[in-house]
């Protein structure tokens, strides 16, 4: 006979087998998580930051006109 497995989830950080009825396994892994996520959250607003400088750097340099040499 096999036997069953009791309903279960993984912890989001360390995938650990916990209760159903949580998320994380304990509050350690549940910073750590939340440090993660707010790491990447702030490189992909420097992301935007320098993406938006570059365009508008770009759109400055298109619309100078040239100048002639002579």
């Amino acid at each position: 006979m096999v036997d069953r497995i009791p309903q279960h989830k993984h912890c989001r950080d360390c995938d650990k087998a916990i209760p159903a009825d949580r998320v994380y396994c304990d509050d350690e892994c549940e910073a750590h998580r939340k440090a993660i996520v707010k790491a990447k959250k702030k490189q992909l607003q420097i992301f935007y930051v320098v993406m938006i400088v570059i365009f508008i750097f770009a759109l400055i340099l298109s619309l100078m006109p040239l100048s002639s040499g002579g």
